[in-house]
C-alpha cells in the first residue's frame, strides 16, 4: 500500500527557544513520507538562525521546506500560506513551540488508511505548563456529522487546529482557510470544519505535547482586546451559518446546540463590561449585534427544544434599541457573573525558600516530575545567598519566581498568592516533596465543589516515618490539638486572597487561616484519600512547641471573641484543653482560667468583650468634632452597655 504524503504546517514567529525541540520531534517520526513546511512570519528574534543550524546538521528522510512571508501577517496567514504550498494528501498543523510524539503521524495515518471515508482524525494531547483543560472525554471511535457538531459546540472536541490529521481536498473543497487578522481564529476555523465534516475518528493515544509558557499567545494581550476579537469571530460564524454555499456544509439554523453556544458567547461579551464598569462598551456591542444578521424571532419560536424563558428573552428584538438593550440587560445580568481570566487553570504550586538550596534541590524535581503537567509553578525566594537564586533561574519549568528580602514565610506566601492564577493553591515549600509523580494526576479532577481539600501526608522525623490521615470532617476538637498539613492542602486561591495569612505570627498562620475560614466564615472542606506530600519535621513549627502553643492561644481567644454566641462550644472545648495542658501557676495569665465552671468562664469572656466594645465605641464618639455629637455618643453607648451589664 502506498503511503500518502503528509504535510506538516509549522507557523514560526519568535520561537528561537522552542523551534529546535519542535523540528527534532518531526525529524524523529517513525513515519517518513513527510514534508514539513516552516512558514517564516518575519519575527524579531533569531528563530531561523536556529532553523538553519538544525537543517545544516540534519541528514534524515523528512523533507523540510522554508517559506518566508513578505512581512509579519499573523498565524492565520502563515497557516493559509502553508495550505497553499502543501503537496501532501493530508494536512497536520503543529505550533512551533510544541512537539509531537515519535509515533504521532504513523498512528494517525494508520487510522486514516483503514477509514478512507473519514475526513479528520483527532489525537489526544498532554499539556505542559500552567493551563487546565478538562480531560479529553471522547470515545475511540468514528463520530457522525451531528455528533461532531454537538461535541464541537459544547467544547468536548478541543477548539485548536493542531493534532488533527485532515484531508487536504476536504479543506480546499469547502474553502476552509483561516480568517486573517483576528485572535481566536482557530476556534472559529474548528467550528467551520465541524459544520462541514461528515465523519471524524478519535484516537485516545497521546500524540501531541502542548507547551504553555509566558510568551504563548494565549497568555498575552488584554481581556478587552481578546473580547473585541471574539465578538468579531462570532459575527463571522453567524455569517457562515446563514450563507450555506459550501458543498459539505450542514444547515444548522435550527440546531439548538449551535444556537445556545452563540447565545452564551454573546451574553458573556455583553454582560462582562457592565460588571466591569464599562457599560458604554456593552451598549456599543448590543447595537452592533442589532445591525448584524441573526436568527429571526420566528426562527427562535420554531425551535421546540427552547424553554419559554429562553424564547421570551428575545422580545428585545421587537423593541426600539434603547428599550431593547434595557430589557436584554435585565434578563441576562441577574444570573451573570464574571469568569476569572484564567478559569481554565486548576492548580498553582508554590514553593517558599530562603537559604535552603539543599531542600530546594529536593523539592523542585518532585514538582517538575509530576505526570500531570497543567499546573502553574511559582517560587518565592527571600533573597538567598547560598546559590538558591541561581538554581531557581536555571529551572525552565518554573513559571514565575522572585528573589528579594521578605518579612518572613507568611509574607512570602502572601506574595506568591497574589501572583497565582490557579483555582487552587498548594504550598510545597523547600525541603518537602510530593509523595509520588502521580499525585497531581490523582487529585486534579477531584478538586470541585469544596473550598479546601486535605490530602494525606507522611511525616519524616529523623529516620522514622509517620502517616498523617486528615479527618473526614473538620471539628473544633481536631483543630484545637492538630492541624492540616499545608503541604497537602489544596486551598481556593480566592479565599487566600480575601483572607491572607497573618504575617504577625511566625509559626501557625496556616493553621489560623484554615481554622478561621472554616469556623468563622463557613468555607467547606473535604478529605482526599491520596498521599500528597512527604513532610520533614525539622522546621520551626515542629521544634518550637512553646511558641506554637502561645500563638495558638492568641488565635483561639480572638476567634472566641469574634464568634459571639457561636463561640460557646469552642470556648468550652478550649477550656478543657487548657486544664489538661496548662500548669495551674500559668492559668492566671489566660482569659479563661482556674474555674471548673465553664458558665462563669463564658460570662467573664463576654464581659471582657463588652468592655472592649464600649471602649471602641466611646473612642469613636469622642473623636467627633461637634461637642454635641460627642456628648450624645457617650451617653448613647453608656446607656446601651449599662443595660447589657445588668444581664451579664
Amino acid at each position: 500500500m502506498n503511503k500518502p504524503l503528509i504535510s506538516i504546517i509549522i507557523p514560526c514567529y519568535n520561537a528561537v527557544n522552542y523551534i529546535h525541540r519542535c523540528m527534532e520531534s518531526v525529524a524523529k517520526q517513525t513515519y517518513k513520507n513527510i514534508e514539513a513546511l516552516l512558514i517564516d512570519d518575519c519575527g524579531t528574534d533569531k528563530t531561523f538562525d536556529a532553523v538553519n543550524c538544525f537543517l545544516k546538521d540534519y541528514t534524515g528522510n523528512i523533507t523540510f521546506k522554508v517559506f518566508k512571508q513578505k512581512h509579519n501577517m499573523g498565524v492565520s496567514a502563515a497557516r493559509n500560506r502553508g495550505l497553499k504550498e502543501a503537496k501532501g494528501e493530508y494536512i497536520y498543523f503543529l505550533d512551533s513551540d510544541d512537539s509531537i510524539t515519535e509515533h504521532c503521524i504513523e498512528k494517525l495515518v494508520d487510522i486514516a488508511l483503514t477509514n478512507k471515508d473519514v475526513e479528520m482524525i483527532i489525537g489526544n494531547y498532554k499539556i505542559i505548563g500552567p493551563l487546565y483543560f478538562a480531560p479529553f472525554a471522547m470515545q475511540e471511535r468514528i463520530y457522525t456529522s451531528k455528533e461532531i457538531i454537538d461535541a464541537t459546540f459544547t467544547h468536548v472536541i478541543y477548539g485548536m487546529p493542531w493534532n488533527k490529521l485532515i484531508k487536504k481536498d476536504f479543506i480546499i473543497r469547502n474553502n476552509l482557510f483561516f480568517i486573517e487578522g483576528i485572535l481566536h481564529e482557530d476556534i472559529i476555523w474548528c467550528c467551520y470544519c465541524a459544520l462541514c465534516l461528515n465523519k471524524v475518528r478519535v484516537v485516545l493515544e497521546r500524540t501531541y505535547n502542548y507547551y504553555v509558557h509566558q510568551y504563548s499567545i494565549t497568555t498575552q494581550d488584554s481581556k478587552r482586546n481578546h473580547q473585541e476579537h471574539r465578538i468579531k469571530g462570532i459575527m463571522y460564524l453567524i455569517d457562515y451559518i446563514f450563507c450555506a454555499h459550501h458543498p459539505d456544509q450542514k444547515d444548522v439554523r435550527n440546531n439548538i446546540t449551535v444556537y445556545r453556544y452563540i447565545e452564551t458567547q454573546l451574553q458573556e461579551l455583553l454582560m462582562d463590561p457592565i460588571l466591569e464598569g464599562n457599560e458604554d462598551i456593552a451598549v456599543e456591542r448590543y447595537n452592533q449585534l442589532r445591525q448584524h444578521k441573526y436568527w429571526s424571532l420566528s426562527d427562535i419560536m420554531s425551535m421546540r427544544e427552547l424553554s419559554k424563558k429562553e424564547r421570551t428573552r428575545h422580545i428585545h428584538w421587537l423593541l426600539p434599541k434603547k428599550l431593547g438593550y434595557t430589557y436584554y440587560k435585565k434578563r441576562h445580568l441577574r444570573h451573570h457573573y464574571l469568569q476569572p481570566e484564567t478559569y481554565h487553570m486548576k492548580i498553582t504550586i508554590i514553593t517558599i525558600n530562603y537559604n535552603n538550596l539543599k531542600g530546594l534541590q529536593r523539592t523542585v524535581p518532585s514538582v517538575v516530575s509530576q505526570t500531570y503537567t497543567g499546573y502553574e509553578y511559582i517560587v518565592v525566594d527571600g533573597g538567598s545567598t547560598d546559590g538558591s537564586k541561581e538554581y531557581i533561574a536555571s529551572q525552565e519549568r518554573i513559571d514565575t519566581w522572585i528573589s528579594e528580602p521578605d518579612k518572613g514565610i507568611y509574607n512570602a506566601m502572601n506574595k506568591a498568592v497574589k501572583m497565582a492564577h490557579g483555582e487552587y493553591c498548594l504550598f510545597m515549600n523547600s525541603g518537602d516533596t510530593f509523595f509520588s509523580p502521580q499525585v497531581l494526576e490523582q487529585c486534579v479532577y477531584q478538586l470541585k465543589d469544596y473550598d479546601y481539600f486535605g490530602g494525606r501526608s507522611v511525616f519524616i522525623d529523623k529516620d522514622q516515618a509517620y502517616p498523617f490521615i486528615p479527618p473526614r470532617n473538620l471539628s473544633i476538637g481536631f483543630l484545637l490539638v492538630n492541624a492540616l498539613n499545608h503541604q497537602s492542602v489544596f486551598s481556593k486561591t480566592s479565599i487566600l486572597i480575601k483572607y491572607p495569612f497573618n504575617e504577625h505570627h511566625g509559626i501557625i498562620s496556616d493553621w489560623e487561616q484554615y481554622f478561621k475560614a472554616w469556623y468563622l466564615h463557613g468555607y467547606t472542606y473535604a478529605p482526599l484519600d491520596t498521599f500528597v506530600a512527604i513532610y520533614y519535621m525539622d522546621g520551626i513549627s515542629s521544634t518550637n512547641k512553646e511558641l506554637c502553643n502561645k500563638e495558638r492561644d492568641e488565635v483561639v481567644r480572638e476567634i472566641i471573641n469574634e464568634s459571639g454566641e457561636k463561640g460557646k462550644e469552642l470556648q468550652d472545648e478550649y477550656y478543657k484543653l487548657l486544664n489538661t495542658r496548662t500548669p495551674s501557676t500559668e492559668k492566671d495569665n489566660i482569659i479563661i482560667h482556674d474555674n471548673d465552671n465553664s458558665k462563669k468562664a463564658r460570662r467573664r469572656a463576654r464581659r471582657n468583650k463588652y468592655k472592649e466594645c464600649l471602649k471602641h465605641k466611646t473612642d469613636k464618639a469622642l473623636s467627633k468634632k461637634s461637642p454635641l455629637l460627642r456628648d450624645l455618643g457617650v451617653v448613647r453607648y453608656g446607656l446601651k452597655y449599662f443595660f447589657k451589664d445588668l444581664f451579664l
